[in-house]
């Protein structure tokens, strides 16, 4: 595909270290109050809008601070006035988002509350109420906004005082995606370009993402959704040491869909050495019973920095499968048809 007719997505995942430079400046002027330094967070969101979360989650997966990502149109039944309730809608209009806003203004009236927005209904409710607004840049794609999600969201649990080290984390992430950009992005010949290998060998297969817990497991998330949205394609994902308690098993069978898969193993230096040692066994006992195994390696010292070395591999991965499928990779139609669709009465 020529320079011209690349599509717009690219240069947007170009863009993530960008965004995270930018990032530290949304939350200069916001007023915190004291009051919201929870140790319990639940964070409602949705697809793209959900997805710094999922990455925060994993990271803080074992500390101190619980962070929950809640996808559902309630809130959980166990959220008290005890726990920071943050809701986030890039576009502000999420309906599922907004129902657990609605729910918590009657239920949990006195639970401290944040938002996290580029505008829209949800913006507007936490200036009626005079609720914290993180606001985020408009116009882009949930999904491409990812880089200005993580900045506010790990700025905001520094500035909480409930994860430290973030605006390192941060600062090592910039600059290692900087470097990512020069290895994976476009201008690089595609024979040397990991990612764009990576497409080809993905390409007309289904793609399984073997992870580890916590961290990994979120960026194998990202990593389907994005070759969803993106690439177009289906994906699959699960992690160890789950899967090697079941889906070990499923490979037996030499079925017409085994043949077409390709695992991509996402790899962590974080991982727990036990699942270290599965991958390797794993990979050992399967054998040739999986025709594709390809590993991508995370880069960075912070959990930050080698989580969003993962996405931005990913990333790329998802536009370069769409290049190679000759579809564009920003249009999401059957999303849109959907919310157009839902928001209309039911006959």
């Amino acid at each position: 595909m020529s320079e011209k007719a690349r599509d717009p997505m690219l240069e947007l995942v170009g863009a993530l270290p960008d965004q995270l430079a930018h990032s530290r400046g949304i939350l200069d002027g916001l007023d915190l109050p004291v009051t919201l330094a929870r140790r319990r967070v639940l964070l409602s969101g949705m697809g793209g809008s959900a997805a710094a979360a999922s990455l925060a989650a994993g990271i803080l997966d074992g500390q101190s601070t619980q962070l929950v990502v809640n996808r559902r149109y309630r809130l959980p039944m166990w959220v008290d006035e005890d726990c920071l309730l943050i809701f986030s809608s890039y576009s502000g209009n999420t309906e599922e988002v907004l129902a657990c806003w609605e729910e918590a203004e009657e239920r949990l009236p006195r639970a401290p509350r944040l938002i996290i927005s580029s505008g829209g209904a949800l913006s507007a409710a936490a200036e009626l109420k005079g609720v914290p607004w993180v606001p985020l840049p408009g116009g882009l794609p949930p999904r491409a906004s990812l880089g200005y999600g993580v900045g506010a969201l790990f700025g905001l649990l520094g500035r909480l005082g409930l994860f430290h080290a973030a605006e390192e984390g941060l600062a090592e992430a910039e600059e290692l995606l900087r470097i990512g950009n020069e290895r994976l992005g476009p201008q690089r010949n595609s024979g040397e370009n990991p990612a764009h290998r990576l497409s080809k060998r993905l390409y007309g297969k289904l793609p399984l993402i073997y992870s580890g817990e916590g961290m990994p497991a979120a960026v194998a998330q990202r990593w389907r959704a994005q070759i969803n949205e993106n690439g177009k394609a289906l994906a699959y994902c699960n992690v160890l040491p789950e899967l090697d308690h079941n889906e070990i098993i499923g490979w037996e069978v030499p079925t017409r869909v085994r043949a077409e898969t390709c695992v991509v193993a996402l790899r962590d230096r974080g991982d727990h050495v036990r699942v270290q040692r599965r991958f390797e066994l794993t990979r050992s006992i399967l054998g040739a019973r999986v025709p594709g195994w390809e590993v991508v390696e995370s880069q960075g010292n912070s959990p930050i920095a080698r989580a969003m070395s993962l996405v931005q591999f990913g990333d790329y991965v998802s536009v370069y499968l769409a290049e190679a499928g000759g579809v564009p990779a920003t249009p999401v139609a059957a999303i849109e048809e959907l919310k157009e669709k839902l928001a209309k009465p039911q006959a």
